[in-house]
Formats: structure tokens, sequence, C-alpha cells
């Protein structure tokens, strides 16, 4: 980085930016490892459904990823991680948990909005705008699925999407 002109300046601050990342991920290595192959599996059952969709559609249910809804035991595991970070003898742990709650949150929250989206907006302006969220901002659509699905625990959002598109009708 010196050789092409990079001032020290933003070498130091890069330098410790992936110190930071490189501490931060030696903790919570477990929870991403689970994550990343949850990522996988995901991957292979859309996949499989792209595929069962052209050849055998008769196999697949309608909205049946649409209705994910973890138990409420997710919410404490969240709501017990967030306050385990305080204490210095179960700061991993905690972590490990949250990162492992939030990912179980992000799919409920994708669920809710693919529920949602699916009634209430056309599918190209729902590509649309997850594109263009997704390019725009890195980890705010995470955090926005985690919010989303930690909320629809208590809120609901799918009761207020099949009332409006059954209102339409």
């Amino acid at each position: 980085m010196r050789a092409q002109g990079v001032p020290l300046e933003q070498i130091d601050a890069w330098s410790t930016q992936v110190g930071s990342a490189r501490e931060l991920l030696a903790v919570i290595y477990p929870a991403f490892y689970i994550v990343l192959l949850g990522l996988a599996v995901a991957v292979n059952g859309w996949l499989i459904r792209r595929y069962l969709v052209r050849h055998d559609p008769a196999w697949l249910e309608q909205g049946e990823f649409e209705n994910l809804r973890w138990p409420l035991g997710v919410v404490v595991v969240f709501v017990l991680s967030g306050f385990g970070l305080a204490l210095p003898a179960v700061r991993d742990a905690a972590a490990n948990a949250l990162v492992l709650a939030c990912f179980l949150f992000v799919w409920q929250g994708l669920a809710v909005a693919s529920f949602v989206g699916r009634r209430l907006l056309p599918p190209a302006v729902l590509w649309i705008l997850a594109g263009i969220l997704i390019l725009t901002h890195v980890l705010v659509p995470l955090a926005v699925l985690a919010l989303l699905g930690l909320f629809d625990q208590w809120l609901d959002a799918r009761r207020w999407a099949e009332a409006k598109a059954a209102g339409e009708d």
C-alpha cells in the first residue's frame, strides 16, 4: 500500500480495522461457521425450489417459507445474550448466541418481507427496491430484516398484509 502512495494515516486506520475484525472473528467464529452452513443450506434449497418449479411444481407448497415464525424462546435467547455481553465471564458465548439469534431473525424478517411484498407490491418493484437497498448499503438490509423478524414476534406484520389483500378483492 505504501508503494501505491497511500498515506500512512490511512494504512494505520486500515490495519486497526482489520485487527479489530480479526479479533471479533476469533470470538464469533463458531456462530459465523454455523451461519455460513445455514446460508449453504438456503442456497441449496433455493436451487432445488427453482428446479422443482420448472420440472415438477406439484411438490411445492405455496407460501411455505412465508409462514416461517420462530418460537418465543429465540427472543429470550436474544435478550439474554444481549445482557450477557456486559458480563466478561460469558461475553464470548453471549456474542455467539447473539449472532445466531440475529441470523434466525434475519430469516424471519425475510419471510415477512416476502409475504408482504408478494401481496402488496408488483414483483419488479420489489426486486428493484431490494437491489437498490443492497447495492447502496451493505449491512443495513440485514439489520432491517433482523429487526423486522424480531418485532414480527409481537406485531404480526403478515396479518396487516392479509387484511389489505383481502380488502382489494
